[in-house]
This record gives structure tokens, sequence and C-alpha cells, in this order.
């Protein structure tokens, strides 16, 4: 029997796109699942956007480039830093803009602060002076936040935020 002196083990690159791909998986049974009442719809909301934060982190990771968050009164979207300007992703991505379900509203707080959200532009567009969010290639999150999904008659508001134990938890108050 012949030992080879150098053993293969995995490289971090591989490791990392399983990682995306389990997200990408994630991401899009949560897109699959129905919600029937507003709470539900409020949760399916909270779990979407808390994949997707997650997705985001691990892409600005991957590509090396920054990853921002921009949120509107109808919804969020993604974008990517490319030669100094923001750019969205292609509708077919999983970090492609969304539109919040009716009845469900996402508030926003940078550093304790309410972020007064803007309207989107007639053309779909999104652009309100930047993202609110950012996602940097080191793995880190930027400024510190907390997002709020609330639903009027849910009883409840769902609070995701960096987390002790990891990068973004997502918690129920008032549930």
């Amino acid at each position: 029997m012949i030992v080879s002196g150098r053993t293969r083990g995995f490289t971090l690159i591989e490791l990392l796109v399983v990682v995306v791909l389990i997200a990408l998986l994630t991401t899009f049974a949560l897109l699959s699942m129905p919600a029937t009442s507003t709470a539900d719809f409020q949760r399916e909301e909270a779990e979407r956007l808390l994949a997707r934060l997650e997705l985001a982190r691990e892409e600005a990771m991957l590509q090396a480039r920054p990853v921002g968050l921009e949120i509107t009164r109808e919804g969020y979207r993604f974008v990517r830093l490319e030669e100094g300007q923001w750019h969205g992703f292609d509708a077919r991505h999983p970090l492609r803009s969304h539109e919040i379900e009716d009845g469900v509203r996402l508030d926003v707080r940078v550093e304790g602060v309410e972020i007064e959200l803007a309207d989107r532009d007639e053309e779909g567009d999104e652009d309100n002076g930047g993202p609110q969010i950012l996602f940097l290639p080191g793995g880190e999150v930027m400024p510190d936040y907390t997002l709020y999904l609330l639903a009027p008659g849910s009883g409840f508001e769902v609070r995701i935020g960096p987390g002790e134990a990891r990068w973004f938890e997502r918690e129920e108050i008032g549930a």
C-alpha cells in the first residue's frame, strides 16, 4: 500500500460555496411557503429578510466588495458597489428588489435613531442616497442597526438586529 505524504481537505472557497448554496436553498424554500394571516405574513417577511441579510453578508465576503441594503416604505433592495456607484442585483438574483407584503411595515433604527424612509421614485428606482446598512468584504455589518417588522393587528413586532451569538438574530416582541 502506497501512502501519500499529502492529504487532501476542503479549501475555504469550497466551504464558502457550500454555505452560499445552503443560503440560496433556504431563501427559495422561504419564498415558496404561503402565509395566511397578517401575523403569518409578518413572520414570513421577517424570515425572508433574515435569510437575505445572511446571504448579502456572504455575497460581500465572496465577491470581496461591499453590499448595501437600501430600505424604502414599499420594500427594500440589496445593492453592490461597482466603480464607485451602487447598483441593484439582477431580477433573477436572490438579492433582487423586494416589495413588502401589504399590511406589513418595515422600520429602521441606525445607531438608535429611527430613519425616515423615502418612497420609491416613479421609475421604480430606489436611489435614496445610498444604502442604510453595509455588508463589508471582511464580514462586518455596519452601522449598528435594528430592523422592525410591524403589522397592525398582529399584537407583536419582529426585531432583527445583531446578536450575541450570530450576526443576525430575530426576536418577536409582545407575542
